[in-house]
């Protein structure tokens, strides 16, 4: 439910920015609390409803902004990959020492135990590693973008990807990108979980990371 999730939010900005006729309106409103709807109660991807909350709580945040907020906004962007990147770390690598990790991973459905589980099969490298993870046929997927990049990818790749969302976080804050800043946050946080970074009709994340590093690529003409 990822990509209904990120039309739902483009539903959402328009109906926030654009002067419509009321009955367009009610209608993307009311595609909007259907996937909601499905995303929580029939599906349970508690995730992409965790994203869609997070992206009207930071649209609100930038309602009335201010300097104060703008540089909360700016280290929190810088910040954010490598907190889920080094979270993903600890928790991998310290899953089943504390009790705490063991009831994460029951509200996560498992996903630290998978973690752990490729982990100890593949472990981590600077490179990407020669072993793939299609390769073990036990679970057949794993759940985590973070998680991808470094047992996938190898730690280079990933903390070069890092560097890039942060980047891109920052300069769309400093431009007054407002609005795509939010959706690049919560689909990060979002990624935690879920391969949202690979994840191939929401390539825009990298395309953010990389077009943000050009003047004016988002001029208002």
């Amino acid at each position: 439910m990822t990509l209904p999730t990120f039309t739902s939010i483009l539903l959402l900005v328009q109906v926030i920015k654009k002067k419509e006729r009321n009955l367009v309106k009610s209608l993307k409103i009311i595609f909007i609390a259907t996937i909601v709807f499905i995303n929580y109660f029939v599906i349970d991807d508690k995730t992409m409803t965790f994203v869609f909350l997070l992206f009207i709580i930071l649209t609100l945040f930038f309602k009335k902004s201010s300097e104060i907020k703008l540089i909360i906004a700016k280290i929190v962007g810088l910040i954010i990959p490598f907190f889920l990147l080094s979270e993903f770390w600890l928790l991998t690598k310290n899953f089943g020492t504390t009790y705490l990790s063991l009831r994460l991973n029951e509200r996560l459905s498992n996903r630290l135990f998978m973690w752990n589980w490729y982990y100890q099969k593949m472990g981590v490298s600077i490179f990407p590693p020669f072993n793939k993870l299609g390769e073990y046929n036990f679970w057949g997927t794993i759940d985590g973008s973070y998680t991808l990049l470094l047992l996938q990818y190898g730690i280079l790749f990933a903390v070069t990807t890092c560097i890039a969302l942060a980047i891109s976080n920052y300069l769309l804050c400093k431009n007054g990108y407002y609005i795509l800043y939010s959706i690049m946050i919560s689909f990060e946080v979002g990624a935690f979980c879920e391969n949202v970074l690979q994840f191939y009709a929401l390539t825009f994340i990298f395309v953010f990371s990389i077009c943000s590093l050009c003047p004016g690529w988002l001029r208002k003409e």
